[in-house]
């Protein structure tokens, strides 16, 4: 079969009437390598633009552009994934489009539009904006595309997005047209309820009534740059215009009319241990233009939260008003300071204080807000952003209880301590989450305590414990902190002074503090039982504290017990003591009742090894020994001394009592110096005798009865 075809090659003709058998070998050869020769002079890009559509070329169709339609171009990069590539190029034609009404929009209409809205302030521009971008999505939904290439995978893929304005701006026409009929019914049910003073009710329909306002004029922002010449403008699609629908009015009235005020319950009087006596009461009222006969009527229904500031707490709001007690039902209090209840028909709403601990300063205070989240929560249609802007104002509502610390003269003993308990626990040398003994609180430096001692060592011990403080019941290794107090008095006031000390005696935290003379007067300074008791044990300090002997520097001993240096103890407990010495010695271990007794408790018949290594620490009595120390009346002020020495020390006479050795009656100074004394021994060896050197110390006991269970 011949087949004929007509080619221009590089400017070689074959005739269509010739035949192709022999004629055609070399002009297709030819043919095929200016083919060849074309596409690597253009390339495939060449190639491919050659069948390019021209509205890829020029970025808009002119065709389209005549009709007046708006156009939106796009184009993207191969991923390899075709799909996505023309999803992301209509995307990009999309953002164009939506792009030239936002350029029309901002730059002619969105300031004129805000000063309708705001009577010519600009706070909301930002709002406008946002509006007038959603009402533009709302546009572009109906938007066509053109794609190039349809269906063929290429190394780029182009789309443009077109709009007809005058059938988008008949569909924002008719969305203005439902917006304002949405808006004239929330907006007349917004001044009904301000009429009446539904106060609540008005709030939430004139919210939703600024947001259709809102819309609408954003719609209508955007209907103008849609609209063509024989469209109707924007303020003839509504009777009236737009503008009369604006709730601006009603909105400025309301928030400028509401008043939250304390009616009672403020400057109150607090003291350490009690909580404001009064509940707290605030009132909200409207008085505007649109309330009745313009005079102030009460709010009922508007949630009022109540916050504790400075202090940390719980409040229970919405007791009753008449009662003035506590709610029995319906109201649960809040442990994190907060608590809201609504406002009564009197528009008016309590609060009681149950808990409130003690505050960084002298002042504390509740505030009373109207509970603005409560609100925005039915008015969810409306941006939250939005929402909380015009919200705002009546975050300003809020009135203020303000509760002042009692002074020292206003404080009962107990309100004393406690206030002295806070003090020392926010001093800067207060440890984090320390554990506590509490140790004597003693008159002047006799380290003796007398009644009122007892007392302040039980209401530390107690204020300490509320506060969440770990208390130690003992302390034999000195793991916590030891607090004690010293108290002596003038002639109207005590003061006390208060350490907080390691192990080591270093002191931690200290203050000092003063309370009148009559708010102790029922707890005697120093020992009431016998007056002359205290003279007594003076006597008894000064005989155990002279040394007799100097004390060599480098040899020391230390006493304590398993409640530290100033321990109490009570009727009944048991007392462990520990000793500790900077060379080996030998040790007697002395213990002055409250009446004077002198007892050798160590070594006594149950125990007889008296000898100590340096270092060391002997628990007296230690594990599996046969005796123990136990606390007895008579009560009071007792010693506990030991004496030690480098060499084996002399017994003293005396007569067995109760396992201990109740000494003879010479001069306390006498009997100290009668045990110092050294037993004379045969030598053995060639060691020279050791020099002799003693070392002493003593601690006091403060015992006392157990206090009577109530």
């Amino acid at each position: 079969m011949k087949r004929h075809i007509s080619a221009t090659v590089h400017g070689l003709e074959v005739p269509a009437s010739q035949p192709v058998t022999r004629a055609l070998t070399v002009p297709i050869s030819m043919f095929v390598l200016a083919l060849v020769s074309a596409a690597q002079l253009i390339g495939p890009e060449g190639w491919a633009e050659h069948g390019k559509p021209a509205w890829v070329k020029k970025f808009k169709d002119a065709d389209l552009e005549k009709t007046g339609m708006l156009q939106g171009f796009g184009s993207v990069e191969s991923t390899g994934d075709a799909a996505r590539d023309r999803e992301s190029a209509d995307s990009q034609a999309l953002q164009d489009l939506a792009k030239q009404i936002h350029v029309h929009v901002e730059g002619e209409s969105v300031d004129t539009w805000a000063e309708k809205l705001e009577g010519g302030k600009r706070q909301t521009l930002s709002d406008v904006r946002s509006r007038v971008r959603t009402s533009v999505d709302f546009t572009l939904q109906n938007v066509n595309f053109r794609r190039w290439p349809e269906k063929e995978k290429t190394d780029k893929y182009y789309a443009l997005a077109y709009l007809d304005p005058a059938a988008a701006a008949d569909r924002v026409a008719e969305e203005i047209k439902a917006l304002c009929r949405r808006l004239q019914e929330s907006r007349e049910m917004g001044r009904e309820a301000l009429k009446r003073g539904e106060i609540r009710k008005a709030i939430v329909f004139l919210l939703r009534a600024r947001w259709e306002w809102l819309q609408a004029t954003s719609h209508a922002a955007n209907y103008e740059v849609l609209r063509r010449k024989h469209q109707t403008a924007a303020e003839g699609l509504i009777p009236g215009g737009l503008a009369a629908l604006s709730p601006e009015s009603l909105w400025t009235d309301l928030v400028h009319g509401l008043h939250l005020d304390g009616v009672s319950g403020g400057n109150q009087k607090v003291t350490e241990g009690q909580l404001p006596q009064q509940p707290l009461v605030a009132r909200l009222r409207f008085s505007g233009e649109e309330s009745k006969e313009g005079e102030a009527v009460p709010v009922a229904g508007v949630p009022v939260r109540f916050s504790l500031l400075n202090a940390e707490g719980a409040l229970q709001a919405g007791v009753p008003m008449r009662t003035r007690g506590l709610s029995d039902a319906g109201v649960t209090a809040s442990s994190s300071g907060d608590s809201e209840a609504a406002t009564d028909s009197e528009g008016q709403v309590a609060c009681q204080v149950l808990a409130m601990k003690s505050p960084s300063g002298p002042i504390q205070s509740v505030t009373a807000t109207v509970d603005l989240e409560r609100i925005a929560g039915e008015v969810r249609e409306v941006d939250v952003a939005i929402l909380k802007g015009w919200l705002s104002p009546l975050a300003k509502l809020k009135t203020v209880f303000v509760f002042e610390q009692a002074g020292v003269e206003e404080l009962s003993l107990e309100q004393w301590v406690q206030r002295q308990a806070s003090r020392l626990m926010k001093h800067a040398g207060w440890p984090k989450q320390p554990k506590v003994l509490v140790g004597a609180f003693t008159y002047r430096d006799t380290q003796a305590a007398g009644e009122l001692g007892r007392k302040l060592h039980g209401l530390f011990w107690k204020f300490l414990s509320e506060s969440g403080v770990q208390l130690l019941p003992t302390d034999p290794h000195g793991i916590g902190v030891l607090l004690r107090g010293e108290y002596q008095e003038d002639q109207e006031q005590v003061e006390v002074k208060i350490f907080a000390e390691d192990r080591a005696g270093t002191q931690l935290a200290a203050i000092s503090a003063f309370i009148g003379r009559d708010k102790v007067s029922a707890f005697p300074l120093k020992l009431a039982e016998e007056p002359q008791r205290f003279e007594k044990h003076e006597a008894v300090l000064a005989a155990v504290s002279d040394p007799g002997v100097a004390s060599q520097k480098d040899f020391c001993i230390q006493i304590w017990t398993d409640r530290g240096k100033a321990p109490v103890y009570q009727d009944g407990e048991e007392m462990t003591v520990y000793l500790k010495a900077t060379r080996d010695c030998y040790v007697r271990v002395v213990y002055i009742t409250a009446d004077q007794q002198w007892l050798l408790i160590y070594p006594n018949r149950w125990g007889s090894d008296d000898f100590l290594r340096a270092g060391d620490t002997l628990e007296l009595p230690g594990k599996g020994s046969k005796f123990r120390f136990v606390v007895q009346k008579p009560f009071g002020p007792e010693t506990l001394k030991v004496i030690a020495a480098n060499h084996p020390l002399a017994m003293p006479d005396g007569k067995q009592l109760d396992g201990a050795m109740l000494l003879g009656d010479p001069s306390p100074r006498a009997l100290i110096r009668g045990m110092r004394g050294m037993r004379v021994e045969a030598r053995t060896g060639d060691e020279p005798p050791p020099s002799p050197a003693l070392a002493e110390s003593f601690i006091v006991v403060n015992t006392q009865e157990k206090p009577q269970q109530p």
